[in-house]
């Protein structure tokens, strides 16, 4: 479950030692979430993701985010899926095709 204190994890450090370690990119599944997050910060996690040289990958329901929490700061659980899928820090947007979610 993400939060703002997770996210806050990812800092230009944490993101350096990942490079550092050999990975290329990184996958974040942005599933369900505490009520606290905004749509800025999930960006501003991919943005430093992306400055740090890695690659930056999300992965959603096939709709949107799902679950009984999170998500639900403006614009919504569809506003976000439509901030990743057209961020520039975004390599790839892929929305999971399950029938449930």
């Amino acid at each position: 479950m993400w939060c703002v204190a997770m996210l806050g994890q990812y800092t230009a450090e944490a993101l350096g030692a990942i490079k550092a370690a050999g990975f290329t990119g990184l996958l974040f599944d942005f599933e369900i979430s505490l009520s606290d997050i905004t749509v800025q910060d999930t960006l501003a996690v991919l943005a430093n993701t992306k400055v740090a040289g890695l690659a930056a990958a999300v992965t959603t329901s096939h709709c949107a985010p799902t679950g009984p929490t999170g998500f639900v700061q403006a614009p919504g659980p569809v506003g976000f899926a439509i901030a990743w899928g057209t961020s520039a820090d975004v390599t790839f947007f892929s929305p999971q095709m399950y029938t449930g979610g």
